[in-house]
């Protein structure tokens, strides 16, 4: 079928659905996850539409941090269905970040407004055999983008998002790294991608927002070798 008429039926889908959030989640989460395979940019503007007229509606944290993982999951479901640190990343780098890094907007709301960016620790947890942290695994993907415009937008929304209660800007960028490793281990999946000099001097450039100086510290050592 042509293209165009699928991205056109994505559209009129989305019209109908995006206000009734409370009834028609799932389906306005297919039709994000859909439209992207025509328009990655028109299924980031979706993205944000819902969660800017439901920003009012979505109060809890933890009702705004599952529906941003709902949605990164389902294109996690869709491309990959695994629960994998690779196959996430994979997943996120394709499909994802680089519609992300072009829509400040998102990058905003997502990083800076109605999130808490680190996750609550009775709620997810972190080590090697648990991939659930999709937050840290997207902001790696977002280094692998040849984007460094982004950069700022990023670090300014962490610096001013007050529901990050659990965790520092710079633990939060540590544990990017650790998917950037996990990346790195899997060179045959992301040989394309790379942390480019102009992402590296970016990020530099923002180091003062992390105000632990261990953190600048390990944080500009292991980028800066990358």
């Amino acid at each position: 079928m042509n293209n165009d008429i699928i991205k056109q039926s994505f559209i009129e889908s989305f019209e109908i659905l995006k206000d009734s959030w409370d009834s028609k989640k799932k389906s306005i989460i297919k039709c994000i996850v859909e439209t992207e395979a025509c328009d990655g940019a028109l299924a980031m503007d979706m993205w944000t539409y819902v969660l800017m007229q439901n920003a009012n509606l979505l109060r809890d944290k933890t009702e705004i941090i599952s529906f941003i993982d709902e949605v990164i999951l389902g294109f996690i479901k869709k491309y990959d269905n695994s629960a994998d640190p690779g196959d996430i990343c994979n997943t996120i780098i394709h499909h994802i970040a680089p519609h992300i890094v072009r829509n400040d907007t998102l990058i905003n709301i997502i990083f800076g407004k109605l999130i808490n960016a680190g996750y609550s620790k009775y709620n997810y947890s972190y080590d090697d055999d648990d991939p659930s942290e999709l937050i840290p695994a997207c902001i790696a993907c977002i280094f692998m983008q040849d984007y460094p415009h982004a950069i700022p937008v990023l670090f300014k929304a962490l610096s001013t998002n007050n529901n990050m209660e659990d965790i520092s800007i710079g633990e939060l960028i540590l544990k990017a790294n650790y998917y950037l490793d996990v990346m790195k281990r899997r060179d045959y999946m992301f040989d394309d991608f790379n942390i480019s000099d102009d992402i590296k001097e970016s990020l530099l450039s923002c180091i003062d927002c992390i105000k632990d100086c261990n953190d600048r510290a390990e944080i500009t050592l292991s980028f800066m070798s990358r």
